[in-house]
């Protein structure tokens, strides 16, 4: 997809308005192309998206939500759930600004049927072998006790001390090479969870409060 410099951002979304019924905002530059075509499947024929517009990060696309005025374009913005999604926050309560129901869209789309379909396409295999190569189920449970943890821990980090690293430490910094496969290890998902505990409790006050961070959606 062909970039545009920031600066032209306003005039971008003005030369696409014949093309679509709705302007669609949202936090990452590169997603661009993926929720275009993730929305028109979603839309088929009853609403036209030909391109979404990335804001740059998810406080931008809030405040585009905040600054909308509704008596013009029709206009959506996404954010990730993401760790206010954990906490249980809420973002400010706008018709046209929407939260993902979920840390991120990935989370919404991956599914069984989703990764054999891929897996048989790039190792050209028949999908009932590629299910069986995968075991889906057996995977997803492997890893939905640990990181389920680990981002409660990381949600009470955020929420104690905002600017401890969490997330951005990346998750393969969590996995390890078991023969000629990747996966995720326990014992470095228990240190980060830990590591991450520590950090909330050595600014925490003895009755464990300590005001969050109110500027998170403001």
């Amino acid at each position: 997809m062909l970039k545009w410099p920031a600066r032209a951002m306003n005039a971008v979304v003005k030369l696409f308005e014949p093309l679509q019924d709705v302007d669609v905002y949202i936090e990452d530059a590169g997603d661009e192309v993926f929720y275009s075509s993730l929305l028109r499947n979603a839309a088929q024929d009853r609403i036209r998206v030909e391109r979404v517009f990335s804001l740059g990060n998810r406080l931008k696309v809030i405040r585009g939500a905040q600054d909308y005025i509704p008596a013009g374009r029709r206009s959506l913005f996404l954010i990730d759930g993401d760790l206010e999604w954990v906490k249980d926050e809420v973002p400010p309560r706008l018709p046209w600004l929407y939260r993902l129901n979920a840390y991120c869209i990935e989370n919404l789309i991956l599914c069984d049927r989703a990764a054999c379909t891929v897996l048989s396409e790039e190792q050209v295999m028949e999908e009932v072998d590629a299910e069986a190569a995968l075991n889906f189920k057996e995977w997803l449970r492997s890893v939905e006790g640990p990181l389920v943890e680990l981002f409660s821990a990381y949600a009470t980090a955020h929420h104690f001390k905002p600017g401890y690293k969490t997330v951005s430490n990346g998750v393969g910094n969590l996995c390890s090479q078991v023969g000629k496969a990747t996966v995720l290890d326990p014992n470095k998902v228990d240190l980060a969870k830990t590591a991450a505990l520590a950090a909330a409790e050595s600014v925490a006050s003895p009755d464990g409060f300590y005001p969050a961070n109110t500027d998170t959606f403001k």
